[in-house]
């Protein structure tokens, strides 16, 4: 394969060390690892409502939010769930540092802590109920 012309007057070389190529164990993008490919025809009506889903769950796109469906109706975790699992585990953390605080902070401080933990665990729960989807895909 030649390259551009363009690259050749801007001093760019046909150079492809940088390139992983086959059987050299390097690893490949994920664009790159995906090959398989699946196709459905819908209508447009049904595609309308796929990209607005797809939006609204604030996936990249239709492909990543098929493919988040595909994963969560085969068992593994959907991109919502790794979320949630994140934001979970650091107001757990957020729990643990207000509970070895407590006997050297005044207790309204502590008070205060628990207070702003239990708001977010409840903007937690209203967007995974679905009240609020922002923020989660």
């Amino acid at each position: 394969m030649r390259p551009h012309p363009r690259h050749r007057r801007q001093g760019f070389r046909d150079n492809r060390r940088g390139m992983a190529k086959a059987g050299d164990g390097a690893p490949r993008s994920d664009q790159r690892q995906r090959q398989a490919l699946i196709q459905i025809r819908v209508t447009a009506a049904e595609h309308f409502a796929f990209r607005r889903a797809a939006q609204s769950c604030g996936a990249s796109g239709l492909a990543a939010w098929a493919r988040n469906l595909l994963h969560k109706g085969c068992g593994g975790p959907s991109a919502s769930d790794r979320v949630l699992s994140g934001v979970l585990g650091q107001l757990a953390g957020r729990m643990q540092e207000i509970a070895h605080l407590a006997p050297k902070v005044p207790p309204e401080k502590i008070a205060q802590e628990i207070l702003r933990v239990s708001q977010e665990l409840h903007d937690v729960q209203r967007k995974v109920i679905g009240d609020d989807r922002e923020g989660v895909p």
